[in-house]
């Protein structure tokens, strides 16, 4: 018979198995690892414990904690002081916010006539409709005027594959890293090299170039990278690649970076107050320089960029020259060398160098494993093309 109550309503009867698992009974002991406790707390404490001592045994805390040390954020080094500085007064005033130009059509003030009539390179521009006193009157006023949009050139280069001087490679770094001497102090410091790299080859000789490996094991030894004068910012950015001048009378040394900028470092150089520790900065590319060589003479600087383009620095003529640019097949750029080489989308030049046998060639390596033969000789001919690989070439010889 089921249990009722009074009124006709039945209950279940609350049997002693449906108690909580987690609430045993308080006379009972709590036993672990054959070790029995007076209370359930206890019990807990205990197999804390046994936890924490398996895992102080196998080493796992230990290496979790060199780990947490290791992967934690390190201390910013501080940058080198010496060499390239960006023009912080310039930089400053560069970031200056502009005030908003007013409307004078909206402000209802009548025209004065006066127009644009030509925009010329360089953001130049030619006023019409004004006399000279109106221009300049103009032109000195708090009217700000925009420059127009630079020439764009292929791939985005600096120019049309012209001839550089080292003036336009300096002026072509931009105001951030231009200071009121650095054209004449790099017009100065490849002058400089010019004469060295002459010298250099008119000494040399089987008798001079012989040096006995005593000698050379001395030099290595006493060489030393200790100290902040070992140091100096060369590029602004990212250094992709690194070539050193074959002087054995002087160290330079030539850096590109990823956006196109050539510093060189005469590394014996002192400051002279110029604040240029022997840095001197060109822009010659506008894509990372992948690769410098310098030739064994010591007068031309091979660079090869992402852009597309080689140039030689010719130290002789002072001018950085473009021996070759590759193309596409637009029909604008048949008589340039490089035409139809550059298959667009993924393809970049990914390696140059000259050619050990006669470095008036060159050879030429591309993300798309192609390789090319150039002749220098013949303004930047190619003499084969081919395609040795489905992926990059990283590198020929």
């Amino acid at each position: 018979m089921p249990n009722t109550r009074r009124g006709g309503t039945s209950a279940p009867i609350k049997k002693e198995d449906d108690a909580p698992a987690e609430s045993p009974p308080a006379t009972s002991n709590f036993l672990f690892k054959g070790v029995a406790y007076g209370s359930y707390e206890d019990m807990v404490k205990a197999k804390r414990k046994h936890n924490n001592d398996v895992l102080v045994k196998s080493g796992l805390l230990e290496a979790s904690a060199k780990f947490r040390d290791d992967s934690a954020p390190q201390k910013k080094v501080q940058a080198s002081q010496r060499g390239l500085r960006a023009d912080r007064k310039r930089k400053e005033t560069a970031t200056t916010p502009l005030l908003r130009r007013k409307s004078s059509r909206i402000a209802g003030v009548e025209a004065d006539g006066i127009y644009i009539e030509d925009e010329r390179s360089g953001g130049r521009v030619v006023l019409g409709g004004a006399t000279p006193g109106d221009a300049s009157q103009l032109l000195s006023s708090d009217t700000v005027l925009v420059e127009s949009e630079k020439e764009r050139f292929y791939n985005n280069r600096v120019n049309d594959g012209s001839d550089l001087s080292v003036k336009d490679a300096v002026e072509l770094c931009g105001h951030k890293w231009i200071k009121d001497d650095s054209v004449a102090l790099a017009e100065e410091f490849t002058g400089g090299t010019r004469t060295m790299a002459n010298m250099e080859q008119e000494s040399k000789s089987k008798k001079a170039s012989k040096q006995s490996i005593t000698g050379l094991a001395s030099q290595v030894e006493s060489l030393s990278a200790n100290g902040e004068e070992c140091v100096a910012k060369v590029v602004p950015d990212r250094i992709y690649s690194v070539a050193f001048h074959p002087s054995a009378h002087k160290l330079i040394a030539a850096a590109g970076d990823k956006t196109g900028f050539i510093g060189l470092w005469d590394v014996d150089a002192l400051s002279n107050g110029s604040n240029t520790n022997g840095v001197h900065l060109f822009k010659p590319h506008s894509g990372a320089v992948n690769n410098l060589e310098w030739n064994r003479g010591g007068n031309k600087l091979l660079s090869l960029s992402y852009d597309g383009s080689i140039r030689l620095f010719d130290v002789n003529r002072q001018t950085f020259i473009e021996a070759f640019a590759a193309y596409d097949d637009s029909d604008e750029f048949k008589d340039k060398p490089g035409y139809g080489m550059d298959e667009g989308k993924n393809f970049y030049t990914q390696y140059a160098c000259y050619d050990h046998r006669n470095e008036d060639c060159m050879f030429l390596s591309t993300s798309v494993g192609g390789v090319a033969h150039i002749d220098l000789r013949q303004k930047g001919k190619i003499v084969f093309d081919l395609a040795l690989s489905a992926k990059k070439i990283n590198s020929v010889r």
